[in-house]
């Protein structure tokens, strides 16, 4: 068997120089299409002659014209090449038809990733997503390859990617605001319908602390149990202010379906992240994914740390 240092090959660079200028016969011609100067062609030319020995083109004013030696080798590394394409896509392919698990928070996945899933799918269509909702503090639920959580960075030796920062605003229907407004302070929405989703009626709370407010009796409150998205409906449909994080209502903000009421929002200690549970054990969809979801929130790849 033949050994790999008994293997004679030119560096890969000025093969598909060669490969170009044998098609076009032209140094400018293959130059555009490599996205390189023709002295940079010119001297891959040069380098892929030496190490045969053999010059491959003659020089002549109308362009240059391959020799013996080099027609005969441009077919067999053309072939090469275009056998080593194929393969290369076939492989590509193969790996595409990966399935990824990923956990998010309901309201994460309901009203940020799904109005963005389109395009992913649209750049990796043969990638199978699986998607498990809860919620977005449960941080690593499940036996799944990506996980999008909200906290403060630190998951517990889990490599960790922030997304965005998020921040709360009130908002309401322009009927509602009509009906009781119009509101010109913060402080007058303790006089006001609030509406709120069970599992983040804490919410609430911490908006007033940040403002030093405190409910007063005539505070009317409607508490929807579970998701906070019911509260946005709620609010759409005019019973009352609810709390919406921007990132999930940006859409029903353009639509004018909801309108802030005040020209403020307040940021949380923490942001959505995303969790790679076993980075080194990665697959070809789980990494397609995470730079698809990093690129769609303006988050650098390089900014990623491992939480220990």
């Amino acid at each position: 068997m033949q050994s790999r240092n008994d293997l004679r090959l030119p560096p890969l660079n000025p093969l598909r120089v060669f490969e170009a200028v044998g098609r076009y016969g032209s140094i400018t011609a293959a130059a555009e299409e490599l996205h390189v100067t023709p002295g940079a062609v010119s001297r891959q030319l040069k380098s892929l002659e030496d190490y045969l020995g053999l010059a491959l083109f003659v020089r002549r004013p109308s362009g240059l014209m391959p020799t013996a030696h080099g027609e005969a080798y441009h077919r067999s590394v053309r072939e090469a090449l275009l056998q080593l394409e194929q393969k290369t896509r076939e492989l590509l392919k193969n790996r595409q038809d990966e399935k990824i698990r990923v956990y998010s928070g309901r309201a994460f996945l309901r009203y940020w990733l799904i109005p963005r899933l389109p395009r992913f799918h649209q750049r990796y269509p043969n990638v199978q997503t699986v998607f498990t909702g809860g919620g977005s503090n449960e941080h690593m639920a499940g036996d799944v390859d990506l996980a999008i959580c909200f906290g403060s960075g630190d998951f517990g030796g889990v490599r960790a990617h922030r997304l965005m920062q998020s921040s709360m605003t009130p908002v309401c229907s322009a009927a509602y605001l009509q009906e009781c407004g119009p509101l010109s302070s913060v402080t007058q929405i303790i006089d006001c319908t609030l509406l709120q989703g069970s599992s983040r009626a804490s919410n609430w709370e911490w908006w007033f602390d940040h403002f030093q407010l405190r409910p007063s009796a005539s505070t009317k409150w409607i508490t929807f149990e579970g998701d906070v998205g019911v509260a946005y409906r709620a609010a759409a449909s005019g019973l009352g202010i609810a709390l919406g994080r921007r990132q999930f209502i940006e859409s029903e903000l353009e639509a004018g379906r909801l309108i802030a009421p005040f020209d403020v929002a307040v940021d949380f200690r923490d942001s959505f992240y995303l969790l790679e549970p076993a980075p080194e054990q990665a697959t070809y969809a789980a990494q397609a994914f995470r730079d698809w979801l990093l690129e769609e929130t303006h988050a650098p790849l390089g900014g990623a740390a491992a939480c220990v």
